[in-house]
């Protein structure tokens, strides 16, 4: 299944619900495919509670999300956090580097510097870059290049 449109929630716990109970008579895998980008934090709750695992991939690895009440807690305060501080319009360094056609070294050097403006998060310090400031750092870099 994939639901990359905006669907009646309501309606899809029902009918994975019911395909639940169809699953659970054969020995089978279904694969649900959805758009965390335009999932909220409720529906993201939804998704975790009504499968048994939910695989994430975030910045190039995968990530293993076993149904329990702690790891769904902490994905609810992920996601609300992202709704609140609008960090999906973030980008991490590697992406930042795609999108400034630099290369990742180049950025991570950069930040340290100062040159570009990042945020730290999470316990790792992982650096997040705002795409409104690596567009006005793009914008400004080609005011100066030459012509």
């Amino acid at each position: 299944m994939c639901w990359d449109e905006k669907i009646d929630w309501p309606d899809l716990r029902n009918y994975e619900t019911a395909v639940q109970g169809v699953i659970n008579n054969h020995r089978m895998i279904a694969l649900c495919s959805y758009n965390l980008d335009k999932l909220k934090a409720v529906e993201l709750i939804d998704v975790v509670r009504n499968h048994q695992i939910v695989l994430s991939r975030r910045e190039y690895q995968w990530e293993a999300i076993k149904r329990d009440e702690n790891t769904l807690a902490k994905a609810a305060e992920k996601r609300r956090k992202k709704e609140k501080f609008g960090i999906s319009d973030t980008l991490t360094t590697c992406q930042a580097a795609k999108f400034l056609g630099l290369h990742v070294n180049t950025v991570r050097r950069w930040s340290q510097m100062g040159i570009l403006k990042c945020h730290r998060i999470g316990s790792g310090r992982h650096r997040r870059f705002l795409r409104k400031d690596l567009e006005r750092f793009s914008l400004f870099q080609r005011s100066l290049a030459p012509k």
